[in-house]
């Protein structure tokens, strides 16, 4: 029985979080432009905010984050395959031609829908509620325990 409460927790929030996984990121330069393509799976009907992080294998401390950016990137409906985002290069970084260690990071992160919080709102209600029920169920149950004789003294 107290099991129900926080199965019933357990499910209202696997109803709100949906796998998302990016996959199948690759990259190819074309004269000033580097076009940046993935795969996106997901539910179709929610947004996704996209982000993208320029690195090097060798230098394990790089991060650039391109600002030059247009295509599947942002804010959007992203879901499916062959995703492309374009970076104009040279309007924000040189690229070192001698390098060949540089791959990109695509990042993905589910955007809260309008109804989303009510969600949240649920679960902390449910999960108050589940609290206040087993701590005060307690406590009333030890107030009417009778209460018995004292230990016989030797």
């Amino acid at each position: 029985m107290k099991t129900l409460p926080f199965f019933m927790f357990f499910l209202l929030f696997l109803s709100y979080s949906f796998p998302q996984v990016i996959s199948n990121i690759s990259f190819e330069p074309i004269q000033n432009k580097v076009l940046i393509y993935y795969d996106l799976e997901g539910d179709p009907e929610n947004e996704y905010e996209i982000s993208l992080t320029l690195k090097r294998e060798e230098y394990s401390g790089f991060q650039f984050i391109p600002e030059s950016v247009s295509g599947d990137i942002g804010e959007g409906k992203f879901v499916g395959k062959k995703r492309k985002i374009i970076w104009e290069v040279n309007k924000d970084y040189h690229i070192d031609p001698e390098a060949t260690d540089y791959y990109f990071e695509v990042e993905v992160n589910p955007i809260s829908t309008g109804i989303g919080w009510f969600y949240y709102a649920g679960a902390a209600v449910l999960s108050g509620g589940v609290a206040a029920v087993l701590l005060l169920g307690k406590k009333g149950i030890e107030e009417n325990k009778p209460i018995g004789a004292p230990p016989a003294r030797p």
